[in-house]
């Protein structure tokens, strides 16, 4: 049976055209092209305006809910039109075309201060964002002789506006609408379709589950991830000095890095191809044909590199809150999560000791506004004693993953992690462990992130050659 390979672009890769023929047509294999919208270009004196699309058609959709002010939102979408025809300069009529159905879709409903967080806005402001994409892979399409294939042709997603998900569903219909494609198919990512009939924008960045999810229901021999990076690097560069490559991780690692600040791969495209077993690839479309990193189910374990990646993400809150007789009080941990589901704030973790719990968190601060307040009523209900309360911001979560952490030769990892911290006067105030034992996560003030992270780099990469 013949192999298949579905590659994505990213953002700064779509603003090369030609560079991404050239890729395609390197391997026979490669028939199913999924592309983000124009992002930023490599080299900022490329381009007069180097913004991203997406960012400009959100623009564009709060100008007309906020003021209408029609002439600053024709400059804006006139704005996105030029990004267009400096790529495809010999499809212009198909740009204009493209920009009437933008211009369509902004100023066909009104939606003149309605409210920014509501369904009918949020309905409204997909149906723009989904355009850059689209237009991005029918001009594509056009370009190379490519078949082009709608996103809301393949995916059924929930109406959860900006954060839909892809219904399971939607690998029987991938299958049908595609089969085995003789010639390359392009389809646009980041968007699908609702029961309903409105186009639903997934998380942001959500061309890497597009591309997922396509694989995963083809059930195809690699996902490509192009990029304009080397491959997944062992820590932040714009942290650390020349991080090494990652050759080889498993979905696990990969995981934990994405969900925990690393930005090469979202998160929740490690899943579909997981269950799969489909290889991804993490490839540059501008060093191509450099090996980039390999994601797979399994990898032989280095026992001289006990961890494979070092990730930090930030914006973090912590609750602490201390009543006596906690730990024998049946359904507590239920009262407090309850408050935070009520308020649509999801909880990270909640480490825990024999009268006291932390509650660590990432939200807005319209969602914080009283909520050590709520717990301390829901907690007094309980007990009829006010628990002690206290609340610490700007935290970070730095992680570190290897699979090989599990095993017994290498438990004290994280010990000696959380020593080499302590003895550079960084005081870590949780250290949490699963109990799968593959990561390590310690929350650190936020104002220590680069100092926490360059030593741990040093500890198990520079100076471990």
């Amino acid at each position: 049976m013949t192999e298949l390979y579905v590659a994505k672009f990213g953002g700064t890769s779509v603003n090369y055209p030609h560079k991404i023929d050239e890729i395609i047509r390197g391997d026979p294999r490669r028939k199913v092209v999924v592309v983000s919208a124009p992002g930023k270009f490599i080299d900022s004196t490329e381009y007069p305006y180097d913004e991203k699309v997406t960012d400009m058609l959100i623009a564009v959709a709060e100008k007309r809910r906020s003021n209408n002010d029609q002439e600053r939102i024709q400059d804006v979408i006139n704005s996105v039109g030029l990004r267009y025809s400096t790529l495809f300069p010999d499809f212009l009529d198909v740009v204009d075309y493209g920009l009437e159905d933008l211009r369509h879709r902004v100023f066909s409903l009104d939606i003149c201060n309605v409210d920014p967080d509501g369904v009918e806005y949020n309905q409204y402001l997909d149906n723009i964002k989904a355009w850059g994409e689209e237009w991005c892979a029918r001009l594509y399409a056009r370009q190379f002789s490519w078949e082009y294939i709608d996103a809301a042709e393949l995916l059924r997603v929930t109406n959860n506006f900006g954060d839909a998900e892809p219904f399971p569903r939607s690998d029987e219909i991938i299958r049908e609408k595609i089969g085995i494609p003789k010639n390359v198919n392009v389809i646009p990512g980041f968007y699908g379709i609702t029961d309903d009939g409105y186009r639903a924008t997934l998380k942001r960045g959500g061309s890497d589950i597009t591309g997922a999810v396509l694989a995963s229901a083809l059930k195809a021999d690699l996902y490509e991830n192009f990029t304009d990076r080397k491959g997944v690097c062992a820590a932040d560069p714009r942290i650390v000095d020349n991080p090494e490559t990652i050759p080889i991780m498993t979905y696990r690692e990969m995981y934990d890095l994405a969900y925990s600040g690393s930005e090469i791969l979202h998160p929740d495209a490690v899943e579909p191809v997981r269950l799969k077993n489909v290889p991804i690839h993490i490839r540059s479309t501008f060093a191509y044909p450099e090996e980039g990193t390999r994601i797979c189910c399994y990898r032989k374990w280095d026992i001289s590199r006990p961890i494979t990646g070092i990730a930090y993400r930030n914006g973090f809150y912590a609750i602490n809150i201390f009543q006596p007789h906690m730990n024998d009080t049946p359904g507590i941990f239920e009262r407090v999560g309850r408050v935070f589901a009520d308020r649509g704030i999801p909880i990270e973790h909640m480490p825990t000791g024999i009268d006291d719990m932390t509650v660590i968190f990432r939200s807005n601060s319209e969602k914080i506004n009283g909520l050590a307040t709520e717990i301390s009523n829901e907690l007094y209900s309980i007990r009829g004693e006010t628990p002690v309360i206290t609340d610490q911001n700007k935290l970070g979560c730095l992680v570190i993953s290897g699979e090989s952490m599990s095993l017994p030769e290498f438990r004290a990892v994280p010990s000696d992690v959380n020593s080499t911290l302590v003895s550079s006067g960084i005081y870590p105030e949780f250290v949490i462990r699963g109990s799968q034992k593959r990561c390590a996560i310690y929350v650190i003030d936020d104002a220590d992130a680069k100092k926490a992270i360059n030593l741990v780099y040093d500890m198990f990469f520079r100076y471990r050659k």
